[in-house]
């Protein structure tokens, strides 16, 4: 019965872990993520404003 017993707490020990290291997982790529977004917001607003002086040289040059 103790080896059983042996068994089942190893595997509980294995499988806590195993969660807390999913857990971690999430966390970094959630973090990853929203600095990921924050990297894409800070390029669309530079390509946003490319694209404001690309029509005003466009429009000087029409001229």
């Amino acid at each position: 019965m103790e080896i059983i017993l042996d068994e089942l707490i190893r595997a509980q020990k294995y499988h806590k872990r195993q969660l807390q290291d999913n857990l971690d997982d999430i966390r970094r790529k959630e973090e990853s993520i929203v600095l990921l977004k924050e990297a894409n917001e800070k390029h669309i607003s530079i390509v946003e404003a490319i694209d404001k002086h690309i029509e005003k040289l466009k429009a000087e040059s029409g001229d």
